[in-house]
């Protein structure tokens, strides 16, 4: 069984917008460096309702076996993604994902705007160096894998706007061998640390921002001090 990662994009564009067109360039540089089939990349059509959207994501999901990292590029909101997914739709997707995956440490990534925000309304707490995102979508995501069964899963999500794989507002949400989840994430590199955060933004020009959601924590700095 091969080991794989797969990734969504949408298909169309935003009006007067080239949003999906920067969201499959990011997919397929991501698979590319990674050495994956460029089939690993399934573009969903967003025009399709909800619903459709989500069952064919979990379609596609359940076609797939030995899958070790799920990668979303594509639009994203404090409580869901471009492709119909929302918070109290999170379960059937993480259901899906564990059900595909050989290993309970599966990584789950969006690079979408938003994801790992909490769910109020007021973006300056999310911007807090402290562990942050409880109810947000990041969070009900780490929660859903673990009670699937991925209960050292890790899900990352960026907190702010900002473009699809160089925003560095990135946090992460751990299982840690929980069977229920946890409250909130954490920031993978606070803006508060004056040495790797120059660095983290810097890496994330370069093809590391397709490196770090399968990195532990501790590798991820470990290559900002060599670099």
């Amino acid at each position: 069984m091969t080991e794989s990662y797969l990734c969504f994009a949408p298909q169309h564009n935003t009006k007067g917008r080239r949003d999906a067109d920067e969201f499959k360039r990011q997919a397929k540089y991501f698979l590319q460096h990674h050495q994956q089939d460029p089939s690993m990349l399934h573009v969903i059509n967003n025009k399709m309702t909800k619903a459709k959207m989500r069952q064919e994501v979990l379609d596609i999901i359940a076609e797939n076996e030995g899958i070790i990292g799920v990668f979303f590029f594509c639009h994203g909101y404090r409580t869901g993604i471009q492709f119909g997914f929302d918070v109290k739709t999170v379960d059937a997707l993480a259901v899906a994902i564990r059900e595909a995956t050989v290993c309970r440490d599966v990584a789950v990534c969006f690079y979408s705007c938003d994801v790992a925000r909490d769910a109020d309304r007021n973006r300056q707490d999310d911007l807090a160096d402290v562990m942050g995102g409880d109810g947000g979508f990041c969070d009900e995501m780490r929660d859903a894998l673990c009670r699937a069964g991925a209960i050292y899963c890790h899900v990352d999500g960026h907190t702010t706007t900002g473009h699809t794989t160089r925003n560095p507002f990135v946090r992460r949400f751990r299982g840690d061998g929980s069977t229920t989840g946890g409250v909130g994430g954490f920031y993978i590199v606070p803006r508060t640390n004056k040495k790797l955060w120059p660095k983290w933004r810097k890496a994330l020009r370069t093809t590391f921002r397709f490196d770090y959601p399968v990195l532990t924590v501790q590798e991820i700095h470990a290559y900002l001090n060599r670099h």
